[in-house]
């Protein structure tokens, strides 16, 4: 790996991204990371000193219980690589979910859990392993023999490198992309790296580069270019982590996390509140119900009658496709049967083209909703 090549990616984004993506942070107290160097989990020196995460890989990610003096166990070789890719980047602090959320603090593990979002919102760059089935695989260009050998062909002052995978299918195809829990991390994160068995891709707030494709970085911010680069190589992550038309991004992202798999179905929700919390937090709010957006459709009859139940009923017009060959949908009763989230097999919901008319026409339908709430407990809320 040429090091240099990723810290110069690195080093521009922080030089001239100050507005997309050096934004001030939120504070997180009490994390604790990794000091790569010391190879022990200690706490963060300070809330503005810069650490880098590790998207979830494989499996339940269940945290291991840490020794008193916070020395590490034996790493598995995913772990062990990302540190050295840590240190070779310049950085000194890695966060891992498996290490550094506390097994013996219910109530901090619960913090940190719901906390997950700004986790890696805060951190300077997630690293993102897009490769192998388990967390002994290892990062590709790190640990010897998993990266794909191509062989490039000089033509004049050009190298030409045929690459048999396409970059956008590789990481979409990884089994690191078919989990929940990955899903806000790598929408959240401002500064994505990732790990493909063929090379190396980087995306933040306002560029995306490829370890194959070798083009200075001040031409490719001149006006239009970046569009050219998309079209030929498009952008793996949403604009702006979460999309730049908040309305529709909201159902587009709900579609893309539906299809992923998660090991308990009571983290339905919680795998996803980073997502739902990034779009309470816009300039125009959009707050759900159990994962169910409320969207002012009309935005100033909204603000002035402040009507949550239209938007809301607007949201239940969803439904799942289907055909004779699917298997039937199974339900969550950890959750209502009218959201997205009481069901399991709803990877392919889609909402009904109604949310984009007028509040005012329902109205016009002369309907009379009443919206009553049911606690587990039997308690109904009017």
């Amino acid at each position: 790996i040429d090091w240099q090549v990723i810290r110069s990616w690195l080093e521009f984004c922080s030089m001239h991204h100050t507005l997309r993506c050096n934004v001030p942070r939120g504070i997180i107290r009490g994390l604790s990371v990794i000091d790569c160097d010391a190879h022990r989990v200690v706490p963060l020196p300070t809330e503005d000193v810069p650490y880098c995460t590790k998207a979830r890989g494989w499996g339940s990610d269940k945290g291991e219980e840490i020794a008193d003096d916070g020395n590490l166990p034996v790493l598995p070789r995913t772990i062990s690589d990302a540190l050295c890719a840590v240190k070779s980047l310049g950085f000194k602090y890695l966060w891992v979910n498996r290490y550094c959320v506390p097994q013996d603090n219910f109530p901090d593990k619960h913090r940190l859990i719901r906390m997950m979002g700004e986790i890696y919102r805060n951190s300077t760059l997630t690293l993102i392993v897009a490769a192998g089935q388990g967390p002994d695989h290892g990062l590709p260009g790190i640990s010897p023999g998993l990266r794909k050998a191509e062989k490039p062909l000089d033509v004049g002052d050009w190298t030409l490198v045929h690459h048999e995978t396409d970059l956008e299918e590789e990481i979409k195809s990884s089994r690191w992309n078919s989990r929940a829990w990955t899903y806000q991390e790598a929408l959240l994160s401002y500064r994505r790296l990732v790990f493909t068995e063929s090379q190396k891709y980087f995306q933040c707030q306002s560029m995306h580069c490829l370890e194959s494709i070798s083009i200075s970085l001040s031409k490719l911010h001149t006006p239009g270019f970046q569009d050219i680069i998309s079209t030929s190589f498009p952008r793996i992550f949403p604009s702006q982590g979460v999309g730049e038309d908040y309305y529709r991004s909201f159902y587009d992202r709900i579609t893309e996390y539906t299809q992923r798999k998660l090991s308990y179905h009571k983290d339905a929700l919680l795998a996803f509140q980073g997502v739902m919390q990034k779009f309470e937090r816009h300039d125009r709010p959009i707050p759900n119900l159990c994962g169910l957006p409320i969207l002012e459709v009309n935005y100033r009859d909204f603000k002035e009658s402040k009507d949550c139940v239209t938007p809301l009923l607007f949201s239940m017009l969803w439904e799942r496709e289907s055909n004779v060959n699917d298997l039937p949908a199974e339900r969550r009763r950890e959750f209502p049967s009218w959201t997205w989230a009481g069901w399991v097999r709803s990877e392919k919901a889609k909402f009904s083209p109604s949310l984009y008319f007028g509040s005012s026409e329902l109205r016009d339908l002369g309907c009379s909703v009443q919206v009553r709430a049911q606690f587990i407990d039997g308690t109904v809320l009017d």
